[in-house]
């Protein structure tokens, strides 16, 4: 008796329809960011953005020609590659032509990066130095600082080391300093890529370009796309959590955003083994290799001076920063919302801890809930910029794309939250918690009937 064929995802019937809108999109985002671009450069100055302008409308042309073809050739899937790295070289040369035009940087993150590069380099502390300096040396505009509503600057470096590493070691291997973020951002690209399953991979200048935010601020020096680019490796690495550890802790050491995954990655690296097996061979793995890596970057500036470190590290949380943004602090802004600037973080907490416990029990049925989480935490915090929620929906499109067969729609209803939260076997001893959040997902899959309690 024959075995039967392997069933085929029910994506790859739509192989073809997907391979001619990526390529059409390709085209159509080539063209339409060499528009964009072009407005915003002098080619008095310097002229290669213009020529890199008319290289991406003559790619975008070839792209749209090819998407027009009936049966394009599988292989012009890799065009599609091609042609987003194209897109960030754009925006990179329009970022130099800014850099060489105003003779200025073009933001204050870039800036200080660079400054604590250079201090590290001389043997100083970026720390415990004041980040003040770099406005007259980088001649950076008032526009472009981070305020405070006591009318003072941010005058720290407020972000773990690992992004200025990486431009110290630009720094001295002599390459553009410019180029840090960006390139990150091509292996985001070539990463997110690989990983889609083939059918699939044309839709990533979707995922990433959607938007021109994640390119334009990585071209402009905003290092988000080096976190990013460490928790796309640690889910593409999920199954092996002393390796997915590894890359979680480097993208905590550069930056704090990931630091809101972190308890979800947790409860979703329990399965349904016996408990102390999950602890042993998955759990305490994946947090001791996160937690070695964190401290492999961060561990000599705690001990140059730990203070200022902490400091640093935790600005954001304690320094009154300027109300911004575009969710419920616009609200505030306009003075339309009176709300304090810690009641609204308190209340984004609540909602944060309260999508972790509904998490804790259905993250078999939901697993993409983990982001929903942190982008309702920013959009109402009192600093809600886009830019700091568009790295999760990055993450969030890469795991949707990457295994779409797994994600099945048998969720319960939100309204249940507070009846799952209850001890279903009727016990509540504190040491039966833990135990019940491991198996919450079997006594809950079921399907329970809430109203009958069977």
């Amino acid at each position: 008796m024959l075995n039967p064929l392997p069933q085929q995802p029910p994506y790859t019937r739509f192989e073809t329809p997907i391979l001619r809108v990526g390529l059409m999109l390709t085209g159509f985002l080539l063209l339409h960011y060499t528009y964009v671009i072009w407005p915003q450069i002098n080619s008095l100055y310097n002229p290669a953005p213009l020529w890199m302008g008319v290289i991406q409308g003559v790619f975008g042309f070839a792209f749209l020609l090819i998407g027009l073809l009936p049966q394009p050739h599988r292989l012009t899937r890799f065009a599609i590659l091609l042609g987003a790295l194209i897109l960030l070289s754009g925006y990179y040369y329009r970022e130099k032509a800014n850099n060489y035009l105003y003779n200025a940087e073009t933001n204050d993150i870039k800036a200080y990066n660079e400054y604590a590069a250079r201090l590290l380099i001389a043997g100083q502390n970026p720390y415990s130095s004041h980040m003040s300096h770099v406005f007259p040396d980088f001649n950076i505009g008032t526009w472009l600082i981070t305020p405070t509503l006591d009318k003072e600057i941010v005058d720290v470096y407020a972000y773990p080391p690992l992004a200025f590493l990486f431009h110290a070691a630009f720094a001295l291997l002599q390459w553009d300093l410019l180029w840090v973020v960006p390139a990150f951002f091509g292996a985001v690209v070539v990463l997110f890529y690989f990983a889609l399953p083939s059918p699939l991979r044309p839709l990533t200048v979707l995922a990433l370009f959607l938007t021109e935010v994640p390119v334009a601020y990585s071209s402009a020096g905003i290092n988000d796309m080096v976190w990013v680019f460490f928790v796309l490796l640690a889910l593409a690495r999920f199954k092996r959590p002393l390796e997915s550890g590894l890359w979680f802790g480097l993208a905590c050491a550069a930056k704090q955003q990931p630091w809101f995954l972190a308890p979800f990655l947790v409860v979703r690296l329990l399965d349904d083994q016996p408990l102390q097996l999950t602890l042993r061979h998955k759990i305490i793995p994946f947090i001791a290799a996160a937690v070695g890596a964190f401290l492999v970057v961060n561990l000599p500036f705690m001990i140059w001076d730990f203070g200022a470190w902490f400091a640093g590290l935790t600005m954001v949380f304690r320094t009154n920063l300027l109300i911004s943004g575009a969710g419920f602090s616009t609200l505030m802004d306009y003075g339309l919302l009176n709300v304090s600037r810690s009641g609204l973080s308190l209340t984004a907490l609540v909602i944060y801890l309260t999508v972790w416990l509904y998490y804790v029990r259905f993250h078999r049925q939901v697993p993409l809930l983990m982001y929903l989480a942190p982008l309702l935490f920013f959009w109402l915090g009192y600093r809600s910029y886009w830019h700091y929620q568009i790295s999760f929906w990055v993450l969030l499109f890469f795991e949707a794309l990457r295994q779409p067969e797994q994600f099945s729609s048998q969720a319960p209803p939100l309204y249940r939250v507070a009846l799952a939260a209850l001890d279903p076997t009727g016990g509540s001893r504190p040491e039966r918690v833990l135990e019940h959040c491991h198996r919450g997902y079997t006594l809950f899959a079921a399907k329970p009937d809430f109203a009958t309690g069977h």
